[in-house]
């Protein structure tokens, strides 16, 4: 028996654990999508380019926040599905 809150049966399935990872994933990736925007504009002192493709954007705007929000999302994800891998009981290497 492990340490894991969760009943044997959801442990060990395979697409609870599919599932679970995915609604987290989903979610901390718009969480720290808000919170990237709000890095982004702490260090530019204006809002995020609303799409690349717009004109007034300069191309050191664009790529700065593509890394700056590609680099947030991600970590969010990456931390939110461990936190879930170890309450789950489940080794992801």
């Amino acid at each position: 028996m492990s340490d894991s809150p969760l009943p044997d049966h959801l442990r060990d399935s395979d697409t609870a654990w599919l599932l679970a990872a995915g609604v987290v994933g989903l979610l901390a990736a718009a969480a720290t999508r808000k919170g990237g925007r709000r890095g982004y504009r702490a260090l530019t002192g204006h809002p995020p380019p609303g799409s690349p493709q717009r004109p007034r954007a300069s191309i050191g705007e664009a790529l700065l926040w593509a890394a700056v929000s590609g680099a947030v999302v991600n970590l969010g994800r990456m931390l939110a599905r461990r936190g879930l891998a170890q309450a789950w009981g489940r080794d992801e290497t």
